[in-house]
């Protein structure tokens, strides 16, 4: 599975939900789906501002500073459910979509 140490400009993603994680006395959120045309899973850092504009568009920035378009509804299915699972057993989570 790629891994980026960096920021990427814009992540489009589809399958997509937003965790809530309480870890170490802080609570965050992180967005969650797959890649569009990419065919991995992937996993944001704490989401910082997110909106949704006049037609519905989804978008958010993360602390790591990359954006986020999130593509159709909510949901969470294939590869991103289970970069989910690895990635938030292990922490008090929950899904809010």
């Amino acid at each position: 599975m790629p891994v980026w140490t960096e920021p990427r400009a814009d992540v489009i993603i589809t399958g997509w939900n937003i965790a809530q994680v309480f870890h170490k006395n802080q609570l965050t959120k992180h967005f969650i789906g797959n890649v569009l045309n990419e065919g991995y899973g992937r996993v944001s850092t704490a989401i910082v501002s997110f909106n949704v504009n006049d037609v519905g568009e989804v978008r958010g920035k993360t602390k790591s500073g990359s954006t986020y378009r999130l593509i159709g509804e909510p949901g969470l299915t294939g590869n991103a459910l289970y970069i989910y699972n690895n990635t938030f057993n292990k922490y008090n989570h929950k899904l809010l979509h």
